[in-house]
């Protein structure tokens, strides 16, 4: 992935409670028994819980940034200590486009 010109936009939604990002989404494949037997659990919301990094490259998934900007914003805004920032974001990034939590756009 050339993330110097890979741009991430969230598509689902989400909440944001004292900083940290939840994400809300509907299950994507349900299983045989979620479909014949457990009904009522396709019409509730999944909710994932994001950790303090996540919930930060998350909002920053807008498609202004770059993935390469948003670890570089990352690492300033969060410190120098968190090792392999670029790699962390970049497959943090590709985890939630694997998902279709995100989109991922090429500018050039």
């Amino acid at each position: 992935m050339e993330i110097d010109i890979t741009y991430p936009v969230r598509s689902v939604d989400f909440d944001i409670n004292e900083g940290l990002v939840t994400l809300k989404f509907k299950n994507p494949r349900p299983s045989f028994l979620d479909k014949y037997v457990f009904k009522e659990n396709l019409k509730r919301d999944i909710k994932l819980d994001l950790d303090e990094i996540g919930s930060f490259v998350w909002n920053n998934c807008d498609g202004k940034m770059s993935i390469k900007e948003i670890a570089e914003k990352t690492k300033t805004e969060l410190g120098e200590n968190i090792e392999q920032v670029e790699t962390r974001v970049e497959l943090f990034v590709e985890k939630m486009s694997v998902s279709k939590f995100v989109k991922l756009y090429i500018k050039r």
